[in-house]
């Protein structure tokens, strides 16, 4: 069943448009659920800062019903501590700015802007929407499959560390300026998660030859992560209502779940007689941190044994972190895991 299910999505064809378009919203509905980030709400505490513009170019954001326009700098840095542990070393938080910066530049988020007054030097977070003559790029909005914290949010965060990780932030965006990621020349909204079942899965296997360039690599330390199983467990009747609820018909007498899984151990899809659900629909049902899960029902309970957190497709972010300890660049890792990919535009 799995070869056969195998064989369907790798003949199928995509075109680019919309294999980008794809990858962008795997992000915001895959991801965003297990990060601690949202866009910025409306009525929120805005806080100015200085930031020098390296790109020249701006973001505009929807906040509410307000849209604020800001350098990409300065949106790249609130992205950077919405996503990933800032704790992280330099490398690693490197090469997670250029896959978010890549995201800008596929998603067309990303505006050459010129200022009335000239100013080329240090410009403000907030820039004020009618100061900029430039082309509207398309307005990042909670649609747009991106996280974001403001200076505030980022203080409240980090408490105490909140000037040091700023910087590195800071840093980690400025040493990555230019760099994207790009297949067939065009940018690509390259997907990540925080840590594997062991290894990532194939871009080709799940979605046939136009995603080739998503490779599966083994990732040999995530299975020592502190997170790498968890384990959830609820009463039997409450698990299959809650499938039912979801059109899984499961037979009262006899039930049984056939589970197919990729290469990398994930749940393609849980079926049961002739109805089923993916994987990924599964985890977001039962509020899994992952999608490679394995059931076992136990006196009376169904037992949900995890591993590892996220949805298991691109830049492992915890082995990128551990690469980066080992003494691996943001160029490096890039290419373990994202092969060829890597441009720099400016």
């Amino acid at each position: 069943m799995m070869q056969e299910t195998m064989e369907k999505r790798a003949n199928r064809t995509v075109g680019k448009s919309r294999q980008k378009d794809f990858f962008a919203v795997l992000l915001f509905f895959f991801l965003l659920p297990y990060t601690c980030s949202s866009v910025v709400r409306a009525g929120q505490e805005k806080t100015v800062e200085t930031i020098v513009p390296v790109s020249g170019r701006t973001v505009r954001m929807q906040s509410g019903s307000d849209v604020r326009t800001m350098t990409e700098e300065a949106f790249l840095i609130g992205a950077l501590a919405a996503v990933i542990p800032a704790e992280y070393e330099p490398e690693a938080l490197k090469a997670q700015a250029v896959i978010l910066r890549s995201s800008c530049v596929a998603g067309g988020h990303l505006e050459e802007a010129v200022l009335e007054n000239g100013m080329t030097g240090a410009a403000q977070e907030s820039i004020s929407q009618s100061s900029v003559s430039a082309v509207e790029p398309r307005i990042i909005d909670s649609n747009s499959g991106f996280s974001y914290l403001d200076k505030a949010q980022r203080k409240r965060l980090w408490g105490e560390q909140a000037d040091v990780l700023e910087e590195r932030c800071r840093e980690a965006v400025r040493a990555s300026s230019g760099y994207v990621l790009e297949w067939q020349g065009a940018a690509v909204s390259a997907p990540f998660f925080r840590l594997s079942a062991g290894r990532t899965r194939s871009g080709t296997e799940l979605f046939g030859q136009e995603s080739d360039w998503c490779k599966s690599i083994v990732c040999p330390v995530d299975e020592a992560a502190e997170d790498f199983l968890q384990e959830k467990s609820m009463k039997t009747e409450r698990f299959f209502g809650m499938l039912e609820a979801e059109g899984v018909s499961v037979e009262k007498d006899a039930p049984k779940l056939v589970l197919t899984r990729d290469s990398a151990g994930y749940v393609l899809n849980v079926r049961a007689g002739r109805s089923s659900i993916e994987g990924e629909r599964f985890r977001q049902l039962f509020e899994l941190p992952s999608s490679c899960f394995f059931l076992e029902e136990q006196g009376g309970k169904m037992v949900i044994t995890t591993k590892g957190i996220g949805h298991g497709i691109g830049l492992d972010q915890y082995y990128a972190n551990a690469l980066a300890k080992q003494g691996a660049s943001a160029e490096e890792i890039l290419e373990l895991f994202f092969p060829g990919l890597l441009k720099k535009t400016e």
